[in-house]
């Protein structure tokens, strides 16, 4: 049995709305010392994710340890329900997850909790990299977003003093260059130049979290994985790891 609430109606809302156009279904746990906790790759292998959603960001949160299978595109549908001022109240009754919005009225809605297997997915902390950057989150965005109307992927580079972001389609191509002291770039520390490409609609589809971060961290090395951390201080942390495409 469990029952939790928060007002951050709208961070549940992006977060899992981006989550859900990579992962169909997964295992939401409730830790009481942690918070919620989920952790899913996507059908191909090429992209793991993990979120945190603290302890603090939440009004109640009676739970010992609790683990729900939930379909993820139901579940998004849901939350988009909800609005900035709704209270979200999430509670298991029947063997039913319920989730209601409270505000001047109530509103609740039920869905099914699965019974799934928690899969043995990459330990994403294992990783070592080359080079790592803090962007505006917004500024993130914009570039993936102007880069998909062109390319399927896009290649992120360093050579020590800046951040490139290039990618070419069949007829145009996109080339931004940030430089260490510009206002969208709060650091950049290189051990060594990196240069990797990266699938354009993965990268896009976690970019909604950009709404309730400020900033987005990038770690990346030559030709492997790149790694983007986006948080709101205090409440929620979201790690989100990306195959690199192969070098022709």
């Amino acid at each position: 049995m469990f029952r939790v609430s928060t007002y951050e109606t709208t961070m549940f809302k992006d977060v899992f709305d981006s989550i859900s156009k990579l992962v169909e279904e997964g295992v939401i746990k409730l830790e009481k010392d942690k918070g919620l906790i989920f952790t899913a790759a996507d059908k191909a292998l090429i992209s793991v994710i993990r979120l945190n959603i603290l302890p603090i960001a939440f009004e109640e949160f009676e739970v010992e340890k609790e683990s729900i299978g939930v379909n993820l595109d139901e579940l998004k549908t849901i939350l988009k329900r909800g609005t900035k001022k709704d209270k979200l109240v999430m509670y298991d009754e029947a063997g039913k997850l319920v989730i209601s919005f409270e505000n001047s009225a109530r509103r609740k809605f039920t869905m099914p909790i699965l019974t799934l297997t928690e899969e043995e997915l990459p330990n994403i902390d294992a990783l070592t990299f080359k080079a790592r950057a803090e962007i505006a989150s917004e500024g993130f965005k914009r570039i993936l977003d102007d880069a998909k109307q062109i390319a399927d992927e896009i290649e992120i580079s360093t050579n020590g003093n800046k951040i490139r972001f290039y990618a070419i389609g069949e007829l145009s191509s996109l080339d931004i260059e940030i430089e260490r002291g510009q206002d969208i770039l709060f650091d950049l520390q290189v051990e060594e130049n990196s240069r990797a490409r990266y699938p354009l609609d993965y990268l896009v589809a976690m970019s909604k979290v950009a709404k309730v971060a400020d900033t987005v961290i990038i770690q990346w090395a030559t030709d492997y994985p790149i790694k983007l951390t986006f948080k709101e201080t205090d409440k929620m942390i979201l790690d989100f790891v990306v195959a690199p495409r192969a070098t022709e």
